[in-house]
């Protein structure tokens, strides 16, 4: 979560979502703003759809904010961002949507300060003024019909009194879970996107339960809890559009609560039947092709407490490992997960040969691998560090995996830099930035080489990377190595309106007269395939760069020319007059 506060949203933020969520806030699209309790906001907001929007404020400080929209280019969308604009307003008092109305809160706000009127009472403080003019039976009366008349809140109401009531059993739990589910379906049965957040209710206000017991030091009352909500979320998923992930972070929470509970358990009748279960539950069906059943069997390794458990829980592994043979892809994703869990079972039995054993063969899995090379760093062993990535690179090579070789090229540059093996820290570093184009290892390579050296290995790396690198990645090694006369061959063979605004601070103090020319190609080109204002806008925006560059005898010439030319193009007129 992004540091955020009300005084610095908009030095924070991404520019362009502050400019769309201010532009919201303005045209007045953020509705039923209340504070429902000290610090604790909520609204609604008007985009595509109206999405339900949440912050919570502590001294000025943002310390929580979500918004119903599937917006996840980034951490703060523009309904939020709408949002702080209104807060900031209502805290303020001074509305900002235009200098007359302006004026009037800030006299507004000065009055208030004299007749010492205090801020609006929350949701929270309104609602409890009611409730206490309010009879028992009253009381009762608004709560029965609200819930025969809202499904949420009703499913809300009837978890309350299931949890008051210490549940029955897993079955009165599941059937909240499944009360709270038919709460978001349409008529066939469905839950649409806009609906997964009311489904989930029962189950969170289940889990919320379930967290408390566990904090009590109950633990094995919160277990049907978990057991329940995993039980009929996971299929619930068939017949939902949970594209924002409302049930399936419920689900992840459930299990993230369930197994932070295992190791408090220690009556072993209790542990055999928790490992019983879990075996059951990762071959049901209604875990296929879902991470989850490995979730159940990772629990059941920690449960183990004899060596025929260990047998049951392996022969489980290699059976689920091999069933779903979809592609060789998720074979050898079932494969590494069953190894992982296998290698857990055998740390926690602490056989030392066991483990290095299990190890050595099973080197073929990423995650082993990578276990191994770190121990085998840690111990300075950088022979078998060596080896170990040797093998990955040549055995990834055949796969086809590049992201996987360069990790075990990593390992081998991290050896060289180790023993000062200048030779390796060069093979490595270039390597990798051929690769990756991460100018962290250019920097790396550099170090290697003198002042009077490096020179020479630049034309050599220049001329390697110019049939396989970017221009980007040509043109940052040029500027870096301030060599102002390649990068301006390379601009010239690559020359756009956005190529010349992205290297024109690095090349107008060299060569102004050589930057005017190819601007004014550029403009050229532009106007001959473009009939936009905001192509003419560009074009003007070259006219005055070239202005500032001396040209402005050519400009002049230039906007005579395009106006007799495209005469006809009333908005270039327009844009050309402002030059």
């Amino acid at each position: 979560m992004m540091n955020i506060s009300l005084s610095n949203l908009e030095s924070v933020i991404d520019h362009a979502v502050v400019k769309r969520g201010r532009q919201y806030w303005q045209r007045g699209l953020v509705q039923d703003l209340e504070e429902i309790e000290d610090g604790k906001w909520t609204a609604q907001v008007e985009g595509t759809q109206v999405y339900e929007v949440r912050i919570s404020i502590s001294d000025d400080t943002v310390t929580d904010y979500n918004c119903t929209c599937p917006y996840d280019l980034g951490p703060v969308c523009k309904h939020e961002v709408a949002m702080l604009y209104a807060i900031q307003e209502r805290l303020s008092g001074v509305a900002t949507t235009n200098k007359g109305e302006q004026e009037i809160t800030r006299g507004s706000k000065r009055r208030r300060a004299k007749t010492g009127k205090q801020k609006p009472k929350t949701v929270a403080k309104k609602v409890d003024e009611v409730l206490e003019k309010m009879s028992q039976e009253e009381v009762i009366d608004l709560v029965r019909s609200y819930a025969l008349r809202n499904r949420e809140f009703r499913v809300i109401l009837l978890a309350q009194a299931t949890l008051r009531s210490g549940g029955d059993s897993k079955r009165a739990y599941r059937e909240l879970v499944k009360e709270s589910l038919r709460s978001g379906m349409d008529r066939h049965g469905f839950i649409d996107y806009w609906s997964t957040r009311r489904a989930v209710r029962g189950a969170e206000e289940l889990l919320n339960k379930a967290v408390k017991l566990v904090e009590s030091g109950n633990p094995e009352q919160a277990i049907p809890i978990f057991q329940a909500v995993i039980e009929e979320l996971v299929p619930a998923l068939q017949f939902a559009d949970d594209s924002n992930g409302d049930i399936g972070g419920a689900i992840d929470w459930a299990f993230d609560v369930f197994y932070k509970c295992i190791e408090k358990f220690q009556d072993p009748i209790i542990r055999k039947d928790l490992f019983d279960y879990c075996l059951t539950e990762a071959n049901r069906k209604q875990y296929e092709g879902w991470d989850w059943k490995w979730d159940f069997l990772r629990m059941a390794s920690e449960l183990i407490s004899s060596g025929e458990q260990e047998k049951e829980l392996f022969a489980n592994l290699n059976c689920i490992s091999q069933a779903e043979q979809s592609s060789e892809f998720f074979d050898l994703y079932n494969q590494e997960q069953a190894a992982q869990i296998k290698l857990e079972a055998i740390r926690k039995s602490g056989r030392e040969n066991d483990i290095n054993r299990f190890i050595n063969d099973n080197l073929h899995h990423t995650s082993i691998r990578r276990l191994a090379i770190e121990q085998a760093f840690s111990n300075q062993d950088f022979s078998r560090v060596i080896e170990l990535a040797k093998q990955g690179i040549e055995q990834d090579t055949k796969r086809q995996y590049p992201g996987l070789v360069n990790e075990w090229l990593v390992w081998l540059l991290k050896v060289a830099e180790k023993e000062e093996n200048v030779e390796g820290i060069r093979e490595y570093a270039g390597l990798l930035f051929f690769e990756t184009g991460n100018f962290e290892y250019y920097e790396r390579l550099k170090k290697t080489y003198s002042k009077s050296i490096w020179p020479d290995q630049i034309e050599k790396l220049l001329r390697h990377l110019q049939q396989r690198a970017s221009f980007s990645t040509l043109a940052e090694i040029v500027i870096r190595e301030k060599e102002w006369q390649k990068l301006l061959d390379l601009v010239r063979g690559h020359t756009s309106f956005e190529t010349l605004e992205t290297y024109h601070k690095y090349l107008a103090p060299h060569f102004p007269k050589e930057l005017v020319e190819m601007y004014e190609k550029t403009s050229k080109e532009l106007l001959a395939r473009s009939m936009g204002r905001a192509d003419y806008q560009d074009v003007c925006q070259i006219l005055r760069r070239m202005k500032k560059l001396g040209a402005s005898h050519r400009v002049r010439q230039l906007i005579k020319e395009f106006s007799e030319q495209y005469k006809k193009r009333r908005a270039l007129l327009e844009e050309l007059e402002r030059v």
